[in-house]
């Protein structure tokens, strides 16, 4: 049985410049998020706000206040993306096997053999994995 690893993010490498969410997006040429019109999330600078079918990239704005809040505060930023797992069990409950793994290691989810059963979802440990508004696939 292969050993139980964990993901390591060092949040204090991390500036929030939140370049590597616009380079996956050029990357996989997502679309953008409501056609562009985007509102502020009223969450810092967290407008992304989370993974999604359309935000394969998303770096969480943490953060931190004195008990007083008149004292220190400090944003820790911390990007997160698919772990692409080795046992991904999301792959394994695909029924329609719509979900492979490329050559390279990633997970992929081929659109026209999605049944559109969701089992994927609730299978995902990490919440990865979410429907298109504009398709009843899942992503």
């Amino acid at each position: 049985m292969a050993q139980a690893v964990g993901f390591f993010t060092d949040t204090t490498v991390c500036i929030g410049g939140k370049a590597c969410e616009v380079a996956c997006h050029q990357w996989n040429a997502l679309p953008a998020r409501d056609d562009g019109h985007v509102e502020l999330s009223g969450h810092s600078y967290d407008n992304t706000r989370s993974l999604s079918d359309v935000d394969w990239r998303h770096v969480k704005f943490i953060e931190q206040f004195s008990e007083d809040r008149t004292g220190q505060a400090r944003w820790l930023m911390m990007s997160d993306i698919c772990k692409h797992c080795v046992n991904a069990p999301w792959l394994e409950v695909c029924p329609t096997r719509a979900v492979v793994r490329t050559e390279f290691d990633s997970v992929y989810i081929q659109e026209p053999a999605c049944n559109g059963c969701r089992d994927c979802i609730s299978a995902c440990p990490f919440g990865v994995i979410h429907v298109s508004a504009k398709n009843t696939s899942p992503r």
